[in-house]
């Protein structure tokens, strides 16, 4: 085989294996979401990424308040409740008694955002400050006790 036949060959693989532009975390934005599973679910990983679990794991053990310690078994780390946030399972309640969120389409979202949340996080220090700030619109958006406005753009913006 030639030198350059190798050499284009390893070029495509090299594409192949690594995407043109990996996501990031910013791509996530609970400012950007369209729906109140959305939402909750980018908070609830956000929430979950925020510990700075080592993704690198078969499995990590999340301490649940007021009970005994939880085992989340990778891939997606997913808790056995559905959520890794209280605040965020307490506003999904919510949600769902005024009928704004039904359990298939939060478990849908869930599992759709931390296979891409996942993927994105690095545990750099950007990551984790971009976290906490969007942490903050995701508890102005609990702070709805109402539960009935749609999350997007302008309902969650502050």
């Amino acid at each position: 085989m030639k030198a350059t036949s190798l050499v284009s060959i390893l070029a495509l693989a090299a594409a192949i294996a690594v995407p043109a532009s990996a996501a990031s975390l910013t791509d996530y934005d609970v400012q950007k979401a369209d729906s109140w599973a959305d939402a909750l679910a980018i908070c609830d990983v956000s929430k979950f990424l925020l510990s700075e679990p080592n993704l690198n794991s078969e499995v990590i053990i999340a301490p649940v308040p007021g009970g005994a310690p939880v085992a989340l078994y990778r891939p997606l780390f997913l808790p056995p409740a559905g959520f890794y946030s209280d605040v965020m399972r307490d506003t999904y309640e919510r949600a769902k008694a005024s009928g704004q969120v039904t359990a298939e389409a939060y478990g849908a979202a869930r599992n759709h955002y931390a296979q891409l949340m996942l993927s994105a996080y690095h545990g750099t220090k950007a990551d984790l400050t971009y976290l906490a700030d969007r942490m903050k619109l995701c508890y102005a958006l609990a702070a709805d006790a109402s539960g009935r406005a749609k999350p997007g753009k302008s309902e969650i913006k502050k």
